[in-house]
């Protein structure tokens, strides 16, 4: 079950999401509780839009471990995904409450707010993220792509660029780094980094 859940958030850090929710749902069905995997196999199925899925896994969730804040981290996962995000923001807030270090309900927070516009809860929700989950680009990348949302691109890059030293293989920080290069008009260097993210996507399996 390590190895296989350690191949699924590398494939779901690639954004090879298929992969991940593949690898993950193997884990699922040996253990449909086992917590170390639950994040990545519920990143997965937001990713891939499975609304039916992830409804019916986060319910599985809270019925068993109302507890575990992976529980309600799920239920702020679909939430999301189907654009109610006040009621993603209540439930990631309380995974958060139930995990202090939970770094992905602090990811799930960040995104609520930024799909509501609140900026600068956002980036507090990210940059706390950043702080429990040391060495993972994907707080970075959050931040850098919410400054690209909000026009400010300078930090944008740098915070693209930050993701892309520590995971040079994800073809998502890749694109929206070449978005950035794009709007500042340096259009040699958008068209190197678009390359970049069709050459990492051919390498996908």
């Amino acid at each position: 079950a390590e190895v296989l859940t350690a191949r699924a958030e590398r494939c779901y850090l690639q954004h090879d999401c298929r992969r991940a929710h593949a690898l993950a749902t193997r884990v699922r069905n040996r253990d449909p509780y086992d917590f170390a995997c639950v994040p990545v196999y519920l990143a997965a199925l937001v990713e891939l839009d499975m609304k039916h899925e992830l409804f019916y896994r986060a319910h599985e969730l809270v019925r068993a471990y109302p507890e575990r804040a992976a529980s309600w981290f799920a239920v702020g996962c679909y939430y999301l995904l189907v654009g109610k995000n006040d009621a993603a923001q209540r439930h990631f807030h309380k995974a958060a409450r139930l995990a202090p270090r939970f770094a992905p309900a602090w990811i799930g927070f960040g995104n609520a707010f930024a799909a509501q516009d609140e900026s600068e809860q956002a980036m507090a929700a990210y940059r706390t993220a950043s702080r429990l989950f040391q060495g993972s680009h994907v707080p970075l990348m959050f931040i850098g792509m919410e400054y690209l949302r909000t026009n400010n691109l300078p930090l944008a890059k740098h915070f693209l660029r930050g993701a892309t030293r520590l995971c040079d293989s994800d073809p998502l920080v890749a694109n929206e780094l070449g978005v950035v290069e794009l709007r500042q008009g340096l259009l040699e260097d958008a068209a190197a980094t678009f390359r970049t993210v069709l050459d990492l996507l051919d390498r996908l399996p």
